[in-house]
């Protein structure tokens, strides 16, 4: 004799099914996905000091960070992970003294700055700080770095955003994106087309990393040797070194009777003189960076006309005496890096504001 089973009994065994299956799926994506090397800084020499299990972090701890593209791409606040904290203003790392009792001092930028592939104890504002009070000197740098922007995004979250917290000096570093960005999305302040939700709304959900994970496998699978093929069209680089030049010019001459701003044209892996090492040249090649050096030298030749800000320094052969690997991938530096970056800045802060900081 047969059992008759409900057609309700049968719909809840089928849920119940679903449910168990995809269950399984999101537990085999989150143990994909924290234990999946698909950051580039994993596998670099700049990082050999590290443990796998460190990287392996690290890589986690950046990939789930989080931020918002309107009105411009900013970073969410409150987000907290073993090595990536931002604070309850949205910027990197520890909470910002407002009773202005120190002197505050904002590095504005993209993921260089940033930080991307480092521990908020070795990004370059961290650095920076360190450096400054051990020479007893009472200053607060804020890491206002954000994944991504350009100098018409930084403008904005300085004049929106930094302004209002009245800081003493401002650094802008910058010049990579800039070159990379193409011309016709320059006054673009984050990435609002469709495609770019989508990938966020995959990679970026608290609750379910099976998106995430198929990010990570699609991409893989697309560039299984990881190579980054940048290209530029170079007869809108003139135009583009013209608008970012204003937009600097713009940004210093609106804010010289608030704070300083010094910019800083940033390196990047080609740049200046450095020997290159085994490693770092092979992802220069791989990378089409001569291209991307030569126009380069343009951003460099304008510095000149860059005279609204109080200081303007070009780091694009800041590494010239470094034989060690510096390079996480073809812009981003390791630790020792932004240490050396950190230094640089410090010894053009100490010349130039030491009065102002004592005050």
């Amino acid at each position: 004799m047969s059992v008759q089973v409900s057609y309700g009994k049968q719909f809840l065994f089928g849920l119940f099914l679903i449910l168990i299956i995809l269950s399984i799926v999101e537990v085999t994506a989150r143990i994909f996905e924290y234990s999946y090397s698909f950051c580039n800084f994993i596998d670099s020499d700049s990082q050999n000091s590290l443990s796998r299990e460190t990287l392996s972090q690290l890589c986690y701890d950046h990939s789930i960070i989080k931020w918002n593209e309107t009105p411009y791409r900013h970073l969410i606040s409150n987000q907290h992970t073993d090595f990536v904290n931002i604070n309850s203003l949205g910027f990197r790392g520890s909470e910002i003294d407002l009773t202005h009792e120190q002197f505050l001092i904002f590095i504005v930028g993209g993921s260089t700055v940033y930080g991307s592939g480092v521990g908020d104890d070795q990004t370059i504002s961290y650095y920076l700080e360190e450096i400054l009070q051990s020479n007893n000197l009472n200053v607060q740098v804020v890491n206002a770095g954000v994944p991504g922007i350009h100098s018409a995004t930084e403008v904005v979250i300085i004049q929106d955003k930094i302004m209002n917290l009245n800081p003493d000096l401002v650094i802008i570093y910058d010049g990579y994106n800039d070159l990379v960005k193409p011309y016709e999305k320059f006054d673009e302040l984050g990435e609002n087309d469709f495609t770019s939700k989508f990938i966020r709304l995959l990679a970026k959900n608290d609750y379910w990393r099976t998106g995430a994970a198929a990010v990570t496998v699609y991409f893989t699978l697309k560039n299984p040797e990881n190579i980054e093929t940048l290209s530029i069209n170079v007869d809108h680089t003139n135009q583009k070194v013209l608008a970012w030049l204003e937009k600097i010019n713009s940004s210093c001459e609106n804010s010289k009777d608030k704070f300083q701003t010094m910019f800083i044209l940033q390196p990047f892996l080609g740049t200046g003189d450095k020997e290159l090492t085994t490693s770092e040249h092979i992802i220069y090649e791989n990378n089409n960076h001569n291209l991307l050096v030569s126009e380069y030298k343009k951003y460099g030749e304008h510095l000149s006309l860059m005279n609204k800000c109080s200081k303007v320094i070009d780091f694009s052969n800041v590494f010239s005496n470094s034989s060690e690997s510096i390079y996480m991938d073809f812009v981003h530096l390791s630790s020792n890096g932004n240490k050396i970056i950190a230094k640089n800045i410090s010894d053009h802060i100490l010349s130039s504001t030491i009065n102002e900081i004592n005050k």
